[in-house]
Parts: C-alpha cells; structure tokens; sequence
C-alpha cells in the first residue's frame, strides 16, 4: 500500500502537507508565541529628572511630566519597579520655574 501511496502524485502531496504540518507544529513549541510579553517600565528623561520634560510608560499606562498649580511645582513621573510609574510631586530648585513638565 505504501508503494501505491508513493507512486499516485496526490499521495505523495498528502505526505508532505502531513510532513510540513508536523514541522511546523513541533517548531512553534517553546518559542513563547502563545505567551504575552512583559511590558518594562520606560522614562525617556532616565528618572527623576526635572530639568527635562519626559514620558513614563509601565503597565498602568503612559504618563508625561507636567506643571503643578504652582508655578514652580511639577510633577515628576519616572519608574517605580522594573514595570510600574510613579510620581513625585517636588518644587523646582531656587530660581527656576516649570513651563510644559520640565523646570527651566
């Protein structure tokens, strides 16, 4: 029966269809296709950093520093772990003042 298989073309077709689709199932396991990446915390401005404007993005969303009421406050985002932002709310140093989330 396997001569015959081998010998028909749509036999031979069924084979490899069967082959290709076992290599590429054996290929895809491990690889962590199926599994969600952890998302790092990153602040373009590299931390508490006042005298630039920056962007913490973690898991609970993305977060620019920005001007408090005061003009000489400013909110402060950089990361708090390896995945999460935070904030400080701190005062700019003696003779500057914050204009769009740095103090300058």
């Amino acid at each position: 029966m396997a001569n015959n298989l081998l010998k028909n073309p749509i036999g031979v077709a069924a084979i490899v269809a069967v082959a290709v689709l076992a290599i590429s199932l054996f290929a895809n396991v491990g690889t962590g296709a199926y599994v969600s990446k952890v998302q790092l915390c990153k602040d373009t401005d590299g931390g508490i950093n006042t005298a630039v404007s920056g962007t913490c993005s973690g898991t609970g969303g993305t977060f620019t520093d920005k001007c408090s009421s005061a003009a000489t406050d400013i909110i402060e985002y950089s990361c708090l772990t390896t995945r999460e932002c935070t904030f400080n709310a701190m005062q700019c140093n003696a003779g500057t003042v914050c204009v769009n989330g740095a103090c300058v």
